[in-house]
């Protein structure tokens, strides 16, 4: 089972593991903290889930492409 898990999600699983090892170091002190233990391994899991499938961790082109678009109207 692990290995299977290993081989079809090892991104996922990196990136959650890493989120999981930094955000411990924030469980000691209370709610706010659990909560940013929360937001690490959520984004690590998104960083891993974007390695996994190859694509662009922040796809900087489509932010161009749009932020472009958006202020055409003031040319």
């Amino acid at each position: 089972m692990w290995t299977e898990l290993w081989q079809s999600h090892r991104g996922k699983l990196l990136g959650v593991i890493g989120g999981i090892i930094c955000g411990i170091l924030y469980l000691i002190v209370g709610f706010w903290d659990t909560m940013i233990f929360a937001f690490i391994v959520t984004v690590g899991y998104y960083i891993g889930s974007k390695v996994e499938k190859k694509e662009d961790i922040v796809p900087f082109q489509d932010i161009v492409n749009y932020l472009s678009q958006k202020w055409k109207m003031f040319r």
